[in-house]
């Protein structure tokens, strides 16, 4: 068993070593090759810095059929750190805009909120069913890791 600051420093590695390669894959194919769990691209906007950004997740599904919601964690590999797109999903729902989630080459605009209480716990149990790293990224941190519902806007 390593040094809890070990254990960091191999989550980080691993989950840049995991990422970015995703990403480059993504690019290259045009989004028809990528990791083999499920997973969409989730574009906002830096909170901050007003830069357009865009982060691969994994999601579980709230719902079904095309109206269902995303829940996403902002797990960022169990690090104590929580993860820059979150906090630009909160500046999203500070403005109330829409976030854009990428699902099978399809753009899917959507609100966002921010879950807490009992209503996280199980979006968070949906999750631990879609990948079940996610029950080990909770073990390794402090924090609780924020989960965020991305609903689908209606058609005008």
């Amino acid at each position: 068993m390593g040094s809890p600051t070990r254990d960091r420093v191999v989550r980080f590695v691993m989950l840049n070593a995991l990422t970015r390669p995703h990403r480059l894959l993504d690019r290259l194919s045009g989004g028809r090759v990528g990791i083999p769990v499920p997973s969409v691209w989730v574009r906002t906007t830096g909170r901050r810095s007003g830069e357009p950004r865009r982060t691969p997740l994994v999601p579980a599904r709230d719902g079904t059929g095309t109206g269902a919601a995303y829940l996403v964690a902002a797990s960022s590999g169990g690090m104590e750190r929580t993860p820059a797109w979150s906090w630009n999903l909160r500046g999203h729902v500070e403005r109330a805009d829409p976030v854009v989630v990428e699902d099978g080459g399809r753009d899917v605009v959507t609100d966002v909120t921010e879950l807490t209480g009992a209503e996280r716990d199980a979006a968070f149990a949906r999750l631990v069913a879609v990948y079940r790293g996610f029950a080990s990224y909770q073990r390794h941190t402090s924090r609780t890791i924020p989960v965020f519902r991305l609903s689908p806007r209606s058609e005008p």
